[in-house]
């Protein structure tokens, strides 16, 4: 299901997971430190009682951040380049792996941002009370220049989003040493956008209902230490997903790349 030049979301999610399982040893290797430090660094947010504040628990988090950043820069050097490049010592090898790794701690704190600036512009309701908007669209007496312009933010904020989403993986060409400028040039356009959020949906998707199928039956069966299972199934399925949309995502990507500039290596 080709839907731009050398993307294709089945073909990459399917060879991401093929390589996942292909490697498993290798990604558990690479996925315990990050999984560890992820767990230390939620559990200390959760007893700081920051889990819920962006700002806080991010400052917390940067270890676990980066960690995961050095993990997702190898993975997507494993799912492109194989496992030899992806743990090779050479500089120009570390070098990819340590420019994917900051730049994916970055697009991090960015999204942090970000997220602390909607909630700082979106307060919450009051208990009881519906999310307030800047306008009711549905009142007659509103003015239709109002509503027209509310229509027209919104279709702009949502083209925006879509747009912006293939830099939340600026950390794969910078993980496989390729110029980013060739990165924006292959992906260009809202499909590359689109590819990348189904991408992502596949990723998450099946460790997400995995970790509710176990929660839910710790739960019918009383098993102790919920909440403590809880955090370690939160974290899991954080990782897995990790893994997995990382690794299809570079498939996708590599594939992408390599048919922009066919003098790059592409396995």
């Amino acid at each position: 299901m080709p839907v731009m030049a050398g993307f294709s979301v089945l073909r990459a999610v399917e060879r991401g997971y093929r390589a996942a399982w292909a490697e498993r040893n290798l990604v558990a290797r690479l996925a315990a430190p990050a999984f560890a430090v992820t767990l230390a660094c939620t559990a200390l947010s959760a007893w700081l009682g920051v889990l819920d504040k962006p700002a806080g628990d991010a400052l917390v988090s940067l270890p676990a951040r980066a960690a995961q950043g050095w993990a997702a820069s190898t993975l997507a050097r494993l799912a492109v380049l194989g496992p030899r490049e992806a743990l090779a010592r050479t500089p120009t090898a570390l070098r990819a792996r340590l420019a994917g790794s900051v730049t994916y701690v970055l697009l991090s704190i960015l999204g942090v941002f970000v997220l602390e600036a909607l909630m700082t512009a979106l307060p919450p309701p009051a208990p009881g009370e519906a999310p307030a908007l800047p306008a009711d669209l549905t009142d007659p007496d509103t003015p239709m220049a109002l509503q027209f312009a509310w229509a027209v933010g919104s279709i702009l904020l949502l083209v925006g989003a879509l747009w912006t989403l293939r830099l939340g993986w600026l950390f794969v060409p910078a993980a496989l040493g390729r110029p980013l400028r060739s990165y924006m040039r292959a992906l260009a356009g809202g499909h590359s956008s689109l590819c990348l959020l189904a991408v992502w949906i596949a990723g998450t998707v099946p460790p997400f209902l995995f970790a509710l199928i176990l929660a839910d039956i710790a739960r019918l069966l009383a098993l102790p230490g919920l909440v403590a299972l809880a955090y370690i199934l939160f974290v899991v399925r954080g990782v897995a997903g990790l893994v997995l949309t990382t690794m299809a995502a570079a498939v996708g990507i590599g594939a992408a790349m390599h048919k922009e500039d066919e003098r790059w290596k592409f396995m």
